[in-house]
């Protein structure tokens, strides 16, 4: 959990190189060269040692089954065995840095200035400089360190001036800098371009539409169950309750009205303790507790059915009733969720026509066909282009943060134009901006492959969905390593889909996955909602029987449950 939202992480870089060098020009050379070294070295010992000591163990079994067995259980014990590889590598490189560290201390212990000569020599001038400079590199390390500890209780601003510098310059050098890039900065850029994509496409706007229509569509589900089976096995005094507040066959009104101070289902709960259905009671009415906000909308507010309103109409109504809406909302999280979907609707709601004049687009009359314009110009370069240009020379007539997010991104964007031009066009955009800024490492030198640290954080990721990389490194691993010669405009079948799994048998065959990994990674292909596969199927470029012939094939990768998943 972060405790700190925002966190500007300069003022701990000034702070820290301060102290860093004050300290070692206190200090006399000599005790700051021993703490420089003891910090520094052992870095350098890392890149060289790491790799070759994790592979000495994954190759022995037994060491290896250990460390998987013993970081299970502690993964598992501490909630976090979807980081169970990254735990092991990080451990071992923990142990290196100290045993190295304490070498070099021991040999500095060899070579002892007596306290003598320390008190009795002037320190000069130019040892306090070389002093002050170990002690900024010092300061350095420490910083880097900072970012990743800090990392689980503050989100960092990568964006402020020292903290992008400090990041830039120390990955190339630095393990653990690197893996907090790839992990933290890579991964807070992707939540905050995604967001700002989905907002821009008019998916959150359309999400939060159809989230709406659901639950005015489960309220009907629920009277008529209500009417034709639940309320026949109510006792009579419960029964008794729901007449007196019913007005027709309109339960739902019913079982939401107050009598006596007290909701009509909460006495009814209460009546119906030991009633032998109470289970199914109790969900039923439960649920409608947890959304009477949207029935007072739906039963109250709106004049006609809710179907018969387009999403501008609803953001409308629903932001003029907010304060009325809101207070019959019991739950804190119910509330929350009923004003996220609110502000989806009335960003999009509010910018509408100026995002329909950026994309150039006559075809575009409302939502629906928005969203098509607006999913085809993202794979069209071109259209792209232009579109990106006239964005950041728009003023928009309300700012807010979203549309700083859009001009960040588009800004990246035009930057790397051309890099992003030879990527594939159906990664997401937000991936391919991010991946940019690195391509050489992603694309030619795929530098994870080779740093155990960056390999265990993206094998942990790959593998679980949990961990908060997975949305944009399976894209990446998806269309990079699986899928560089499929062409989606003309349908991906079960056929494209072989294909994957052929490539994938290659990518296990070098060593990159594991045939376990493999298997966990194609699980989240089905199992992640916003998966390739999903963004495939949304348009509408999946074959009419992908899933059924996928569940129809024979793989070492797809596994019982998933294929049990897909039957289903």
């Amino acid at each position: 959990m972060q405790f700190i939202e925002t966190f500007n992480f300069d003022i701990i870089i000034i702070l820290v190189l301060i102290a860093s060098v004050t300290a070692g020009v206190y200090y006399s050379l000599y005790r700051q060269a021993r703490k420089t070294l003891a910090l520094v070295v052992p870095f350098i010992g890392l890149f060289f040692l790491h790799d070759l000591v994790m592979g000495l163990i994954q190759t022995t079994p037994a060491v290896n089954g250990l460390m998987n067995k013993v970081f299970g259980w502690i993964a598992k014990f501490l909630g976090l065995l979807a980081y169970k590889n990254i735990m092991i590598t990080g451990f071992v490189g923990l142990i290196l840095y100290l045993a190295m560290a304490g070498i070099i201390i021991l040999i500095y212990g060899f070579f002892p200035i007596t306290v003598e000569k320390r008190v009795l020599t002037k320190t000069k001038r130019f040892s306090r400089v070389v002093a002050g400079l170990l002690g900024f590199i010092n300061g350095y390390i420490i910083v880097i360190i900072l970012m990743v500890v800090l990392k689980p209780i503050a989100t960092i601003d990568y964006d402020r001036p020292l903290t992008a510098a400090m990041n830039e310059t120390s990955n190339i050098y630095i393990p653990i800098s690197k893996l907090n890039e790839v992990q933290n900065a890579n991964i807070d850029k992707y939540a905050e371009y995604k967001n700002a994509f989905d907002s821009l496409s008019g998916k959150k706007a359309a999400a939060a539409y159809e989230a709406i229509a659901d639950i005015n569509d489960d309220f009907e589900t629920l009277n008529d169950y209500f009417e034709t089976t639940m309320y026949a096995q109510l006792g009579a005094d419960s029964q008794a309750l729901v007449d007196a507040n019913r007005t027709g066959t309109d339960f739902v009104s019913a079982f939401l009205a107050e009598a006596d101070g007290t909701m009509v289902l909460e006495s009814v709960l209460t009546e119906e303790a030991d009633n032998p259905e109470i289970a199914s009671i109790t969900e039923k009415l439960n649920y409608l507790k947890s959304n009477k906000g949207y029935w007072q909308f739906f039963s109250e507010i709106l004049e006609n059915d809710y179907d018969t309103y387009d999403y501008s109409a609803i953001s409308a109504s629903l932001s003029a009733n907010q304060e009325v809406i809101s207070a019959e909302f019991a739950g804190i999280r119910e509330r929350n969720l009923f004003l996220e979907r609110l502000d989806d609707l009335a960003f999009f709601a509010a910018h509408f026509s100026e995002f329909t004049v950026l994309a150039a687009d006559a075809a575009i009359v409302d939502l629906p066909t928005y969203l098509t314009s607006f999913s085809d110009l993202l794979i069209d370069s071109a259209r792209l282009n232009a579109y990106a240009t006239a964005f950041l020379t728009t003023e928009f007539t309300e700012a807010d943060p979203i549309i700083t997010a859009l001009n960040g991104a588009f800004r990246e964007y035009s930057s790397q134009q051309e890099t992003i031009g030879l990527m594939n066009p159906w990664m997401a955009l937000d991936c391919r901006i991010i991946l940019a800024h690195r391509n050489a490492e992603w694309m030619t030198a795929k530098t994870w492959e080779t740093q155990p640290l960056l390999k265990s954080y993206m094998t942990d990721t790959l593998t679980g969905i949990t961990t908060g990389g997975f949305g944009l490194y399976h894209e990446y691993f998806f269309y990079v390593y699986l899928a560089g010669d499929c062409t989606f405009a003309d349908g991906f079948d079960a056929a494209d889909f072989a294909s994957v799994l052929s490539k994938l048998e290659t990518v296990v065959a070098s060593g990159t996955l594991s045939a376990e990994n493999a298997v966990s990674y194609v699980e989240n292909l089905f199992l992640y909602p916003n998966s390739v596969i999903f963004v495939l199927e949304e348009r509408e470029n999946l074959s009419p029987t992908f899933f059924d012939d996928i569940y129809a094939m024979n793989h070492a990768y797809l596994s019982e449950e998933l294929k049990t998943l897909l039957g289903g």
